[in-house]
């Protein structure tokens, strides 16, 4: 299955490269690189044919059911305890906050300054309270509960009545914070319930085994694979539109019964394969096709940038460049 689709991305990489970069082979233009450059490049047609593989056998890891269910039972409560938390913090922020008016409405009852040189406490208390929709009269204006701005200057006319009515504010709020430390305490019970219980279930998946060990059945298939064919005598023989399809690599021998000779592998394969090191594949190479004939081959990487006469319609003067810079 795991093959299947990846000859599958090969030939929508076809498509996807041909929208965009398409470069034309002119056996002429060719031949005069091949002689300026005196190289010999490796050229190989590319192909699928079935082939058969052994797969399976010996033992394989499973991962455990139940240890993923536990796993996922952690992580939800981990959420839950992050959301507890942020409530918490909020509602610790709102405590403080509304804790505040009553240090204000206290400062103001403490100062002997006039009213008007410390009126801006009350003032900012009432903003608390409004922010929080806590219910009593403590300031207004014509910005601030207009609507009640008549009452509060009547209350403001006479110290007296201004500083009984204020302290029966402060009563309220000493009751209301008491109401608030009962939530908290309820909250913060919750919480150390769920780190509790957090605590117990990382206990238990610590000693959980993570996987068990099956003995598999070696199974002998047939499946397709891409392998490289006869080499071409001459690159002069490539005419026309070629578009690359990505970067890959031959396999030089058997590995594993994972991968014949002479298979070729993406590089996402190879960096998943396990093959050990440069002796059991070739240096990245790259697979491309020809646009009309759909005929695909294989060579160095820069094989169509030095060899191409014409890129996207352009014509490549890379190798041209290079010899300016060379000559400079």
């Amino acid at each position: 299955m795991k093959n299947n689709l990846t000859y599958f991305l090969i030939f929508i990489g076809f498509t996807l490269f041909a929208q965009t970069t398409v470069y034309e082979l002119d056996p002429v233009h060719t031949g005069r690189k091949l002689k300026e450059s005196k190289a010999s490049p490796s050229l190989y047609s590319v192909g699928f044919r079935e082939i058969d593989f052994t797969s399976g056998g010996g033992n394989k890891k499973i991962i455990n059911k139940d240890y993923l269910a536990l796993e996922k039972q952690i992580e939800e409560l981990r959420e839950v305890e992050i959301s507890n938390e942020g409530e918490q913090d909020l509602q610790r922020q709102k405590e403080e906050e509304v804790k505040s008016i009553g240090t204000l409405i206290n400062d103001f009852l403490a100062s002997e300054s006039e009213f008007n040189d410390k009126k801006d406490l009350l003032r900012e208390a009432q903003l608390i309270a409004n922010n929080y929709n806590v219910k009593g009269l403590i300031y207004a204006d014509s910005d601030i509960n207009s609507s009640s701005q008549a009452k509060f200057k009547l209350l403001a006319m006479n110290d007296f009545d201004l500083k009984i009515h204020l302290k029966r504010i402060l009563w309220d709020y000493e009751e209301m914070e008491e109401m608030d430390f009962d939530a908290t305490s309820t909250a913060d019970i919750e919480i150390d319930s769920n780190a509790i219980k957090l605590t117990e279930l990382e206990t238990q998946l610590s000693e959980m085994k993570k996987y068990s060990t099956v003995q598999l059945a070696a199974k002998t298939t047939t499946r397709s694979a891409l392998l490289i064919g006869s080499k071409v005598p001459s690159v002069k023989k490539l005419k026309g539109d070629f578009v690359p399809i990505g970067v890959y690599y031959i396999v030089k021998k058997d590995f594993k019964n994972t991968y014949k000779k002479g298979e070729i592998i993406s590089s996402k394969d190879y960096r998943n394969s396990g093959l050990p090191d440069a002796s059991l594949v070739s240096s990245p190479q790259l697979l491309f096709k020809n646009k009309e004939s759909k005929a695909v081959f294989i060579s160095e990487m820069n094989f169509l940038d030095r060899f191409a006469f014409l890129i996207n319609g352009k014509f490549n003067n890379k190798s041209i460049k290079k010899k300016r810079v060379a000559a400079l």
